[in-house]
């Protein structure tokens, strides 16, 4: 059982972390996201998307695969969230290219680390903490 009890760490083979975010993703289909839209948005959902993907690591059986997805074009709800992922998680998990394994798939390499901006470092510790 898992450090709360109540799940088997592990039983997925494949996880699918959609994660909530700002949406600045979906400005063609709704334009009207850019009226309230601004860095602090995404400053704010980050421990929420880190402390999701961590769960869906958890979840994910070791060889398997787990994706973290957003509608976002921010690198803070994007690559920051995997960075920090891949911090935490010390090496227990390895960040790979899908391209080589889905032909026809149109994409650019993501960025492996990037800098989190805010204000205290609190809530990516409690990550932290639930992690370990």
């Amino acid at each position: 059982k898992s450090i709360r009890g109540t799940d088997k760490e592990g039983m997925f083979d494949r996880v699918l972390c959609d994660v909530p975010c700002s949406g600045d993703g979906t400005i063609r289909k709704n334009p009207g996201i850019w009226k309230n839209w601004n860095q602090l948005g995404s400053l704010a959902l980050h421990p929420l998307q880190l402390s999701i993907a961590l769960r869906g690591a958890r979840l994910t059986h070791v060889g398997g695969y787990m994706v973290y997805s957003t509608c976002s074009m921010n690198p803070m709800e994007n690559e920051s969230v995997v960075a920090e992922l891949l911090r935490i998680t010390d090496g227990s998990l390895v960040l790979e290219d899908p391209r080589e394994r889905m032909e026809g798939l149109v994409a650019r390499p993501g960025w492996s680390t990037w800098r989190v901006l805010r204000e205290g470092k609190n809530r990516t510790r409690k990550a932290m903490k639930d992690w370990q």
